[in-house]
């Protein structure tokens, strides 16, 4: 057999929906699948942030298109998604990257916040699957990549919220993947670890000593940027992966494969050679 990248990992051509494309690592996942030739549509809440990630890919793509909604909206989204698919006469890949997020005790968590978060982050990226079931499973094929979390797996105080929602993501994300698999569409999330976007930056801000300290834990010894997220969202959406199914893919710096402070560092020795 003879191996070509575009074969394996191309885009070029390609319909993706990214949600959450006007800002931080939706932004930029958007930006990097239209370099890399796919048509791209975005969404998002805020007219002005998707009016001006807008402008910026239609200078490398005059057909991007943009939509500013809420995602838990359904017949918005209905319609968007049609408007994708009259546009583009194709919808080939999915990026659920909206969500939002608060951090507060739960004792004194509002029920209309906590549920709020719920809806954004579950059943916003509930929708867009269905909806894109809607014409990937009409087509037999198609590829769906969930953003996850690394708080689905290591608790954190004051993000009882977000927890909950993303680690219902990753359940939603098993299950659908198993379900629509043999339809030809597949299904996987990635769940990041510290990322500096838009989403957590005031708080970087204000907190600079507990920011360091969170990157010494990290084993890579760096905070996540944005670009380096794209290379594994890019492999999911690809051919390449077919065989990855309902999996969350951690992209973390070693955050999920340990820790880096221990209680005594192994003792250095030379060996003579013999």
């Amino acid at each position: 057999m003879t191996y070509h990248l575009e074969d394996l990992f191309g885009v070029k051509g390609r319909a993706v929906i990214v949600t959450g494309g006007s800002s931080g690592l939706g932004a930029e996942i958007a930006s990097a699948l239209t370099d890399l030739g796919a048509q791209v549509a975005i969404i998002g809440r805020t007219k002005e942030k998707c009016d001006r990630v807008l402008a910026a890919l239609r200078e490398k793509n005059p057909s991007c298109l943009g939509f500013h909604l809420d995602i838990t909206d359904e017949k918005a989204m209905e319609e968007a998604f049609a408007a994708v698919y009259k546009s583009f006469g194709r919808i080939d890949g999915l990026v659920n990257s909206a969500g939002i997020c608060q951090i507060e005790d739960l004792e004194n968590f509002e029920m209309k916040d906590f549920t709020r978060i719920i809806d954004v982050n579950l059943l916003g990226t509930v929708i867009s699957c269905k909806l894109a079931g809607k014409y990937m499973l009409a087509a037999g094929c198609g590829s769906i990549v969930n953003i996850s979390s690394q708080s689905t797996r290591v608790g954190k105080p004051g993000y009882t919220a977000y927890a909950a929602s993303k680690a219902a993501v990753d359940g939603f994300t098993r299950a659908l993947a198993t379900e629509w698999i043999r339809k030809g569409v597949k299904v996987n999330s990635i769940s990041p670890g510290l990322f500096v976007t838009d989403i957590n930056r005031k708080e970087i801000e204000a907190n600079p000593e507990i920011f360091r300290q969170r990157v010494a834990d990290i084993p890579r010894g760096k905070a996540g940027e944005p670009p380096l997220l794209v290379a594994p969202v890019v492999a999911l959406l690809t051919p390449g992966t077919d065989h990855m199914v309902g999996q969350t893919l951690a992209v973390d710096g070693g955050t999920s494969a340990g820790i880096m402070k221990v209680m005594a560092l192994p003792k250095k020795t030379h060996r003579v050679p013999e």
